[in-house]
């Protein structure tokens, strides 16, 4: 079944006329004719009463007319929901943010931005590990990225090609509960404390996340 044979049967049930609707809709009355009878065919039934001047529609007919207008109607609307959806999307400015930052950060620098310029901005965010949202901005999948970084991670960006800029700043203070404490409290750890000079390890993110490898970097391991 064909889209054009629901809409030659709706001109044909509204002109009642082979002729005229062969001419609306831009064919020859017999290609036309073929049409309505393939329809009537994938239907099952006789829709059109073709004895009748002008012709007209049959019962069966009657109640198809509802229905094919309805699917036609339908169509179109999605179609049209489709297109201005894909093109929302492909003007869309696309940002890659590493899972934290998407949650914390990102919502409110975003906002400050949409402030500044005087109204809402058109944003695709994809969120993931810093791998993933570096392999996006190497494709081409994405115009920003935001992750954490540390003069000691190499985010595997070249520099060539990519242009970085500081939006904002996180401290990340290790702690570590002291020996032979009897209280639950914690205190800082000293600088450039290493791991093996704790009784209790530092609690650090994967070496996955950009916060977890400039966490590394920043407190090595022997």
């Amino acid at each position: 079944m064909e889209l054009k044979w629901l809409e030659d049967f709706l001109s044909l049930a509204e002109t009642r006329n082979f002729s005229r609707s062969a001419e609306l809709r831009f064919t020859t009355q017999p290609a036309f004719s073929r049409r309505i009878k393939a329809l009537e065919d994938w239907v099952g039934a006789i829709l059109i009463d073709r004895s009748a001047q002008p012709v007209a529609l049959t019962e069966a007919g009657a109640s198809f007319r509802d229905l094919a207008g309805e699917i036609v109607r339908q169509l179109y609307q999605g179609r049209d929901e489709i297109h201005s959806a894909a093109v929302h999307v492909a003007s869309a400015i696309k940002v890659a943010a590493t899972h934290s930052l998407s949650l914390t950060f990102f919502p409110r620098w975003i906002r400050a931005i949409e402030a500044s310029s005087g109204g809402p901005l058109n944003i695709r965010l994809d969120s993931g590990h810093a791998g993933a949202c570096v392999q996006m901005m190497q494709h081409g999948d994405c115009q920003f990225m935001l992750c954490h970084t540390h003069p000691s991670v190499d985010v595997g960006l070249d520099a060539r090609q990519f242009i970085s800029r500081r939006v904002g700043t996180d401290r990340l203070l290790p702690v570590s509960r002291p020996d032979g404490a009897e209280r639950d409290d914690v205190r800082p750890a000293r600088s450039r404390l290493r791991l093996s000079d704790l009784r209790f390890a530092l609690l650090c993110e994967r070496r996955l996340s950009s916060s977890g490898r400039g966490g590394s970097g920043a407190y090595p391991r022997d």
